[in-house]
């Protein structure tokens, strides 16, 4: 079971929000409210955030798996930029050259990344964020040698999209997130729940009732904004954060035509409490480790999070086991597969002896020397090497195409051991030298031996001849057969 926690530090508070996550199910554990006194700016401010961070680890219990933090929106950019979908594998080369113009600060200096946002018209749509680098490090400066390190740093009113994994009901459609700060406002437009636009306004909770109409306006420009880009009107929106929310919803649906009601946020485990609304950005912190898919990160490059880094070594002996037993899987496979083989070579190597104890007549297991028998057979070999079907071929190829050879008698005689015989062959053709060109075609072959040719009478045609010819068959090492004197007994 994996603990993430989600810290949200405004100027009056660090609010913490625990979530447990296993087998794809998400619980609030519990949320921490750390009040602070020190303004922001004055010499007692990082002493007091390192007193009020060490409450909330002894309020959790104990250091979580992932902590997820963000940096101001007043203290970054965010923008949306769109790229050719063939520059989608060098998003992170192409973004700093295309923010080159829109940044108030020299993108040297800056800290780029970006999370997508859709595909359209052949275009890729990115939501860009640049962050200073000092203020990256002052931010990551706040939790140095603290168990709360985080792991991911975001960017302002983009982290609002991590609430799509806790609030079901702003994972489809197009609609809108609201969070009212101390002193700021977060705007996250969504597209089935990613962050499709965003923005950070100047006003906050603590600027309320007072400032009320300026609120409003801002929001009625930031919508303006949303929508002269092409965006899909949103549906609905939620609201979040702290101050007189029920009056700033009511005046925000009749300012923006918009259908507007308070955010939904999950209740703990234990006591089914529901999670107060001025947690809302601390819990989207937290939701953003459970949403697939890439998101904002400023903890990259230099700022990488050493706990990640260390991470692997943790787990070392973990791994090492795991290797241990992924290795002796293989082995026992190995070993298992060997048996199997060697069962099966047994097997063949039976009827290989079975086979050749039939065929030859004595056993044989060696393939090699079977192979060997087979391309150069013994005069004890029961396989004949020339049979009368090879002697028919044999007279076949040795009639040229160009002959007309009308066959009249054939006769071919083998021994029982097929090691020798006789052929006569009597046919008809157009001359002598036809004759003599089939005899030194069969002559050639080496398997017809004395051949004689026969005497020649004229053709019924007068115009062909008819001739016969007789050979002896014996191929080359074969040999004479010869029969075996018997042995010399003595009368008694």
């Amino acid at each position: 079971m994996a603990r993430i926690l989600g810290i949200d530090i405004d100027r009056n508070a660090v609010r913490g929000v625990l979530l447990k996550t296993a087998f794809r199910r998400t619980e609030l554990d519990r949320y921490v409210h750390v009040p602070l006194a020190e303004p922001p700016g004055s010499a007692g401010r990082v002493p007091e955030l390192h007193d009020a961070l060490q409450n909330m680890l002894r309020a959790i219990g104990k250091p979580p798996d992932m902590v997820l933090t963000a940096l101001d929106g007043q203290e970054a950019s965010l923008r949306v930029i769109e790229l050719p979908l063939g520059a989608a594998k060098r998003a992170a080369e192409v973004l700093p050259f295309e923010l080159e113009s829109m940044l108030p600060f020299d993108v040297v200096d800056a800290v780029i990344d970006h999370q997508p946002i859709d595909t359209k018209d052949g275009q890729l749509r990115l939501l860009a964020a640049a962050a200073l680098r000092e203020r990256v490090r002052d931010h990551i400066a706040l939790f140095a040698n603290s168990p709360l390190e985080p792991r991911e740093v975001a960017v302002g009113a983009a982290v609002l999209d991590g609430l799509r994994g806790l609030c079901p009901e702003i994972g489809t459609g197009h609609s809108a997130v609201l969070e009212i700060g101390d002193c700021e406002t977060n705007f996250c437009a969504l597209s089935r729940g990613r962050a499709a636009f965003a923005r950070t306004l100047s006003l906050g909770g603590d600027d309320l009732p007072m400032h009320m109409p300026e609120l409003l306006a801002g929001v009625r420009q930031t919508l303006a904004a949303y929508r002269a880009a092409g965006a899909e009107p949103l549906e609905r929106l939620y609201l979040g954060g702290q101050g007189p929310l029920d009056e700033l919803a009511a005046d925000l649906a009749r300012e923006t035509a918009i259908e507007v009601e308070l955010i939904m946020l999950p209740k703990t485990e234990e006591s089914q409490t529901q999670l107060p609304l001025d947690f809302t950005r601390a819990a989207a912190l937290a939701g953003r480790a459970i949403a697939s898919g890439k998101r904002i990160n400023l903890r990259t490059g230099e700022f990488a999070a050493a706990r990640g880094r260390s991470d692997m070594a943790s787990h070392l002996n973990l791994l090492a086991v795991a290797g241990v037993l992924v290795l002796l899987s293989f082995v026992f496979s190995l070993k298992a597969r060997q048996s199997v083989l060697i069962d099966e070579q047994n097997a063949l190597t039976k009827q290989l002896g079975d086979t050749t104890e039939r065929v030859f007549g004595k056993r044989e297991t060696s393939a090699q020397h079977v192979q060997t028998m087979l391309k150069s057979p013994q005069n004890d070999n029961p396989l004949p090497r020339f049979d009368a079907y090879d002697a028919l071929g044999a007279i076949s190829e040795a009639v040229p195409e160009e002959i007309t050879h009308e066959v009249r008698h054939m006769r071919i005689d083998l021994a029982e051991d097929k090691k020798e015989g006789q052929l006569e062959l009597q046919g008809g053709l157009a001359s002598i030298e036809q004759r003599d060109a089939i005899v030194a075609k069969l002559e050639a072959h080496g398997c017809f031996r004395e051949i004689q040719r026969g005497r020649t009478s004229p053709g019924r045609s007068n115009e062909d001849i008819n001739y016969q010819i007789e050979a002896k068959l014996q191929c080359p090492g074969e040999g004479t057969t010869k029969k075996r004197k018997p042995k010399n007994t003595s009368d008694e």
